[in-house]
């Protein structure tokens, strides 16, 4: 009966313990209030940013069957410079179980408590600095565990010896005093929370979220070769990798009550929440995956204004009629004033406006790292859908959309308007 709850112990350690490395975080342990008997633990010591790890070997198979020295292959070949599902794969992993107010330490490969070594075969007195494995270990000092805290960190005594690394030795023992060099490092691994993931529309207000960490799909629609506007709740890493290596992103960099100037940002430059950003390029093929992201939104918040000189900029995260309005929308080749645009013209969301004074009678125009590229267009179409007329100056209308004409300098809307 005994070796039988032994076997099923053993097997609830493994099924626990030993689940794939990917699925546990690890973290070093800085304080003997992080110890408990539900978590895996690894011991290692740590030099030049290395980690050994520790391996099992016994020690003389014919005079004893419990004496094992913990080797480490810090040394050899292999080198790991993390803590990583290789360096877990790679190392033995312990349990810690609190036995009548004292701990004790578990090798779950083996199932064996580990303890010092107080009785040696004759003439073998360094066995003392080995390790001894057993199945039993309730009533021996020798197997009791005790933390000591120092200011370097947490101390592990089995015994009421020191478990140390030595250099010399290639491997872990234990001593009566811990040297500065010596000391190991205990990792405890906490399973990890599975990635969560969200779908945001441009269809669809943004609703209210919460802490939110792991993964978005963005489903939006770009235009090609044309300037798109975007705003976001949360940063983005790598906008090139989410949206396309061909597409270039402008942030705003000054505004005045005539014009909005935007700059090109760096490559691996992120993109930061609710600010404007213009994107431009040839995109990838919607929805758009973006990790990483660590967010949180009010529902009522569906209007984020930024104040931008004597502008303000509305980055949206729900939808808004603008018909009939003073704001400035952005679609394809117009930026458009919407005073004379039907009263059901919206803007979707994870898009941005722009607000000017009523009392403002002048164009607001875009400009791209200091060139012109729109000028804004009062009379505005039906719809926001169609392209305005364009005419060259001799006052030729184009039957090309505008991001096929050359460059130059074109009239649309009644006002001049320059294609790089």
């Amino acid at each position: 009966m005994k070796k039988l709850h032994l076997h099923l112990l053993l097997l609830s350690l493994l099924c626990s313990l030993l689940a794939p490395a990917q699925e546990l975080e690890w973290h070093r342990v800085a304080t003997a209030s992080e110890i408990d008997d539900s978590s895996a633990f690894v011991i290692t010591f740590r030099t030049d940013q290395y980690y050994h790890t520790l391996v099992p070997r016994l020690w003389n198979e014919e005079l004893s069957a419990d004496i094992h020295v913990y080797d480490s292959n810090g040394f050899a070949d292999t080198s790991y410079p993390a803590v990583s599902a290789e360096f877990i794969g790679n190392t033995t992993t312990f349990r810690f179980e609190k036995a009548d107010s004292r701990w004790l330490m578990r090798n779950v490969a083996s199932g064996k408590y580990v303890g010092c070594v107080s009785k040696v075969p004759e003439r073998h007195t360094e066995c003392f600095n080995l390790f001894r494995e057993s199945s039993e270990a309730a009533d021996n000092k020798d197997f009791t565990v005790t933390f000591e805290q120092r200011p370097s960190g947490l101390f592990i005594k089995i015994g009421g010896l020191y478990l140390v690394h030595q250099e010399q030795s290639k491997g872990y023992r234990l001593k009566s005093r811990c040297d500065a060099e010596e000391e190991i490092e205990l990792y405890k691994g906490t399973a990890r929370e599975p990635e969560k993931t969200m779908t945001l529309n441009e269809n669809e207000d943004l609703p209210g979220v919460e802490n939110f960490k792991g993964s978005v799909s963005f489903v939006r629609t770009f235009y090609d070769g044309y300037y798109n506007t975007l705003v976001l709740p949360f940063d983005v890493k790598d906008y090139r990798q989410v949206f396309g290596t061909g597409t270039t992103a402008y942030q705003l960099r000054q505004a005045t009550a005539e014009t909005l100037s935007f700059v090109e940002v760096a490559p691996h430059e992120p993109l930061r929440a609710n600010r404007p950003y213009l994107l431009r390029g040839t995109f990838s093929k919607s929805p758009y995956t973006i990790t990483g992201v660590n967010f949180g939104h009010n529902e009522a918040d569906a209007d984020v204004p930024v104040a931008a000189g004597s502008v303000v900029i509305h980055c949206l995260y729900g939808r808004q009629n603008v018909g009939g309005s003073n704001y400035y929308i952005l679609w394809k080749d117009g930026f458009y004033r919407c005073t004379q645009l039907k009263s059901d013209v919206a803007v979707e969301p994870y898009k941005w406006m722009v607000a000017v004074d009523e009392a403002n009678k002048n164009a607001v125009r875009l400009m791209v790292n200091g060139s012109e590229v729109l000028n804004a267009i009062v009379a505005g179409p039906e719809e926001a859908g169609s392209e305005p007329a364009v005419y060259n100056l001799q006052g030729i209308r184009q039957t090309a959309p505008w991001r096929n004409l050359p460059a130059g300098i074109y009239i649309t809307g009644g006002r001049k308007a320059v294609r790089k």
